[in-house]
């Protein structure tokens, strides 16, 4: 077998992962019927946090604690968080691995900067951000490019999103706000993050957004590879 096929993505495992979190999800459905809210809002959080995503978090956070003690909604959705980690890292390391993807970001200078930035203190910088209003994608991108060990990568996820993701719980306990307010704000996120990659597609929001490595189509560049490396 050589490197191509060693490290050639399959497509299999996927719909396992995918069947099993469905079944799971399905079982405490059934069995916690009183829980369901927050059994959905942990499932959201798994594709508002894999890939490059449009989908936001922090309204279904604010949501679902008005409903459950902030802590509660705090271990749920981190632990939604460090499932989407594993995927991505099981999904993008194969495609920015690949050097026609890497050519698409390698020689940009901000690239590079933050290149610089990263290796002086990887696990508190992606800390930082993981607490921080600052986009993620980016510096997920750049980590597994980058090779960053997994299990550090879900560590600075977990100091970071863990208090992050507690504040956002423990203002929606304390200020109940109104439904309506939550999904105007979760339509103006999503509103927000289109009009951001059209910026990118304009050469528009370079440094903000490390534009170059987060134009990557990563589902589209993993189709095409992976039917590259069948027999």
């Amino acid at each position: 077998m050589n490197p191509a096929q060693k490290h050639a993505f399959r497509w299999t495992p996927v719909f396992i992962v995918a069947g099993s979190v469905v079944a799971v999800a399905g079982l405490l459905l059934h069995f916690l019927p009183d829980e369901r809210l927050l059994i959905l809002v942990g499932l959201y959080t798994i594709p508002s946090h894999i890939l490059v995503t449009p989908f936001p978090q922090e309204p279904a956070v604010l949501y679902a604690a008005k409903f459950y003690q902030p802590w509660v909604v705090t271990l749920v959705v981190t632990s939604g968080s460090c499932f989407s980690g594993v995927l991505d890292y099981w999904f993008l390391s194969p495609v920015l691995s690949k050097g026609s993807v890497r050519a698409r970001f390698a020689d940009n200078g901000f690239y590079r900067k933050l290149h610089a930035l990263f290796h002086m203190s990887p696990f508190w910088l992606l800390t930082i951000v993981n607490y921080s209003p600052i986009p993620l994608s980016p510096f997920k991108l750049l980590s597994i490019a980058e090779g960053y060990p997994l299990w550090k990568y879900e560590a600075s996820l977990l100091v970071g999103r863990a208090p992050r993701y507690y504040t956002l719980a423990l203002l929606g306990y304390v200020l109940q706000p109104p439904t309506w307010a939550l999904l105007a704000l979760g339509f103006l996120l999503i509103v927000i993050w289109f009009v951001k990659r059209i910026l990118q597609g304009q050469g528009c929001g370079h440094r903000s957004v490390f534009a170059a490595i987060a134009k990557v189509n990563p589902l589209a560049g993993l189709t095409a590879w992976s039917s590259r490396q069948k027999p």
